[in-house]
């Protein structure tokens, strides 16, 4: 069908009443003084008046009184002729109360003198689109990191606030411009400018982690990525900057905290281990080699008999193992082993290592050298035996004082305190003895010197 058979067919009255009626959007005819000529139903299902009900209003009587201004602009920019059509956005009051965000094209028709005879204006509801904008901007702005939108020359489009939060300074300070451009107290360091540049010129993801963007003792984790809308990237970038100065820190300090004790446990002489249930080494610090000269690693994976020690010590620990897993109860004893240093004796302990939920995971064993104690309880134990040895009723001869031994042998006195109880003798003379025994032998020595020789 041509042009021209349609405008036979249907006369023009015809398809404009039809094009206005059916239209898919808001469709309206305003008078001068803003009052509605006609509305379609599109435009009444849009604000929720009736017909009727919008002929008792002018559109002034239902905007949003902030935007009143906005109408007024526009509308002299049509009527002075400086604009002969114009888009913007708006608010209206909806019947039910709430508001209806909307987006308007409008044009206006001139009588044969000049003056505005009505306007002709497409309402096309977006208050969808801007609730969704509007709660993307709140998140934006409640975003824990500073978001930036940059074009390929690296100049800062969009910032969100979180940058005032963040840094303390005004998000004003860094739109329009580069890095490079920003005053000193918002400037970050030259390598991280140049970081972000790489990473806008190579047009891919990428993630770095920065140390001191504006003081040294912070930390940050920067992700640069080229903008997409769908399957389309965009001519702009995003970038995301996040403080992770608190997780840096701790993870610093937990390192620390690792250093320094691995550097007691290597440092101990306590043999360290932990056990799984089926005796197999998870962990095990290096004091066990000095103790077994088999290096650390060798345990690892496997049990005690895999690496060579020897079984009566294989079994005992093995079997207190299994008494904690059963247990869950802490074991502690002393045992024996025959190292390449020597026979050596230990203290064991045995403890259950738990689960958040209270069941035994593996089990930790720590093994104390006590050798020198073990030794000097043992020297002890045979010096108490001695003394006791000599506590008890010993046969002792009346006139030579000999003793006599269990097995019937006779000692002197000497010789047998020096055997059970490992004590010397020196001799001296007690100032009885010298007055009763010592002293007359010494007088009957000077009497028979004083005696002359003629008289012998």
């Amino acid at each position: 069908m041509t042009k021209n058979s349609i405008s036979e067919t249907f006369p023009e009255q015809t398809l404009f009443e039809a094009a206005f009626k059916y239209a898919s959007i808001g469709t309206a005819l305003l008078r001068p003084d803003g009052s509605w000529l006609i509305v379609n139903d599109a435009l009444c299902q849009i604000l929720g008046y009736t017909r009727d009900e919008l002929h008792n209003f002018t559109f002034r009587d239902i905007t949003y009184p902030e935007d009143h201004a906005v109408d007024e602009y526009y509308v002299e920019q049509l009527v002075s002729g400086r604009a002969r059509h114009c888009h913007f956005e708006k608010r209206y009051f909806h019947k039910n109360g709430g508001i209806v965000w909307a987006l308007l094209s409008v044009v206006y028709v001139s009588d044969e003198t000049g003056g505005p005879a009505f306007f002709i204006t497409q309402i096309k509801d977006i208050t969808a689109r801007k609730t969704a904008a509007e709660e993307i901007s709140r998140i934006l702005e409640h975003s824990p990191d500073i978001i930036f939108r940059m074009n390929p020359e690296g100049r800062i489009i969009f910032i969100n606030g979180t940058v005032e939060r963040m840094l303390r300074i005004p998000r004003s300070e860094y739109l329009g411009k580069t890095f490079a451009e920003v005053a000193e107290r918002g400037r970050p360091a030259k390598r991280f400018i140049a970081q972000v540049a790489e990473a806008i010129g190579r047009c891919e993801p990428v993630s770095f982690e920065y140390e001191g963007l504006l003081r040294s003792d912070t930390f940050y984790t920067c992700t640069v990525t080229p903008e997409y809308q769908g399957d389309v990237r965009l001519n702009s970038f995003l970038m995301f900057l996040r403080d992770i100065t608190p997780v840096r820190r701790a993870q610093l300090a937990l390192e620390k905290s690792e250093r320094e004790l691995n550097s007691v446990l290597t440092g101990t002489p306590t043999v360290i281990a932990k056990l799984t249930r089926d005796f197999r080494h998870v962990y095990i610090n290096d004091a066990v080699e000095r103790e077994t000269a088999i290096p650390a690693e060798m345990f690892i994976g496997k049990t005690l008999g895999e690496v060579g020690i020897p079984n009566p010590v294989v079994r005992r620990i093995e079997a207190a193992i299994a008494e904690v897993f059963k247990t869950g109860e802490s074991i502690e004893f002393e045992f024996a082993y025959d190292s390449p240093h020597g026979l050596k004796y230990y203290l064991g302990r045995f403890t259950p290592e738990l689960t958040a939920a209270g069941e035994v995971e593996a089990v930790l064993v720590f093994a104390l050298d006590i050798t020198e104690r073990k030794l000097a309880e043992l020297e002890l134990k045979e010096a108490l035996e001695q003394v006791k040895q000599l506590q008890k009723m010993l046969p002792i001869c009346t006139y030579c004082k000999n003793i006599r031994d269990d097995q019937d042998y006779w000692h002197t006195v000497e010789s047998y305190v020096a055997r059970h109880a490992g004590a010397e003798f020196s001799h001296s003379i007690c100032p009885s003895c010298y007055e009763t025994r010592v002293l007359p032998e010494l007088r009957k020595y000077k009497e028979k010197n004083r005696k002359s020789p003629i008289d012998e």
